[in-house]
């Protein structure tokens, strides 16, 4: 299959598509879709109810985006992200192919696609409802790094937890003292249950913070550590593939589908300042209630985590393949 992949050049939307063609299997181009201004999206939405010929969708296309068509035509367009939606049905219309669109529809007609992936069910019969949201991250490949990790260090067989740290987002906010109360949850945990860390920080975490963290997180207790603001590396695949179990900041979606994706013990991080949307907590509180993850305040984390009752989520693999066979037919 020729797979166009559309990319709005923001990572959270990005991987998600890269997730589910990685999921299905499917090799795929990535074709830069940004639109020109928000300004265009009521304009393309009564577009998508008119009939239009193939060189008024190219025109219109060519005015609204900023995107590079290739000359093999797709025979299946996948994107997430409201600003890619309108590129996605117009491209899958103009070239008569297929195309999977993960997200919110926003008043865009289901019938626009010919599958919806989304968190909650829209009530139509081309919507995948998703267990978790996806992740490129397949167990075989996050089992190899993370081998190939412990491999380089002094003792491969400690015992090393991750620490992936986001910052202020999706009404989630961090105060110093959510920092110092992370700083003493991980020397304790370290101290009981005799674990060094693995840990990174992210483009949201800030200098501030991640100086605040350095200077109160005894060096010892750490097996690695990335400070992104400083010199920033790309370990997620293997701190995720070495560590027993994962806490991460539960401010970002996508981080915390990586986390789920490994099938260990997760931990989502709440500061105190914790006031997600409606939609985020019904997300968060679904994963807790599934056994994806364990919610945990930043703050008493030290008293929440007990390694003896943690039951790694063999649903992963599950789900993964429920989703396979359900997909994989449309695309035959």
């Amino acid at each position: 299959m020729n797979v166009w992949l559309l990319s709005d050049g923001l990572p959270g939307h990005v991987n998600q598509a890269r997730a589910i063609a990685v999921l299905l299997g499917l090799e795929f181009t990535e074709v830069p879709a940004r639109l020109r201004h928000k300004l265009w999206r009521p304009v393309l939405k009564f577009a998508l109810l008119m009939p239009l010929s193939n060189r008024l969708v190219d025109w219109l296309l060519s005015i609204t985006y900023q995107l590079v068509q290739l000359s093999e035509q797709p025979t299946l367009v996948i994107s997430a992200g409201g600003n890619t939606s309108f590129a996605n049905a117009l491209l899958a219309r103009r070239h008569r192919s297929r195309n999977f669109f993960i997200g919110s529809l926003r008043g865009l007609s289901p019938a626009a696609f010919t599958a919806v992936f989304t968190l909650e069910p829209i009530g139509t019969n081309n919507n995948v409802v998703m267990a978790v949201p996806p992740s490129p991250l397949m167990l075989a490949e996050l089992a190899e790094a993370g081998a190939a990790y412990r491999a380089t260090l002094a003792e491969p067989s400690e015992k090393l937890w991750a620490m992936v740290i986001g910052g202020d987002g999706a009404g989630f906010q961090f105060q110093p003292a959510d920092w110092s109360a992370l700083t003493s949850a991980m020397t304790q945990l370290s101290d009981q249950y005799h674990c060094r860390w693995l840990l990174t920080t992210s483009r949201r975490t800030g200098l501030s913070a991640e100086q605040l963290l350095r200077s109160q997180i005894p060096t010892e207790i750490l097996a690695d550590a990335v400070w992104y603001g400083n010199a920033p590396r790309p370990v997620m695949k293997s701190f995720l593939g070495a560590a027993e179990r994962i806490f991460v900041t539960a401010d970002s979606m996508s981080m915390l589908a990586d986390a789920m994706a490994t099938a260990r013990p997760v931990y989502a991080l709440l500061p105190r300042q914790s006031a997600p949307d409606e939609r985020y907590q019904s997300a968060l509180s679904r994963f807790a209630d599934n056994g994806f993850l364990a919610e945990a305040e930043m703050s008493t984390l030290g008293m929440q985590v007990n390694p003896d009752a943690d039951v790694p989520n063999q649903a992963i693999e599950r789900w993964h393949e429920d989703l396979r066979a359900r997909v994989l037919p449309l695309l035959s």
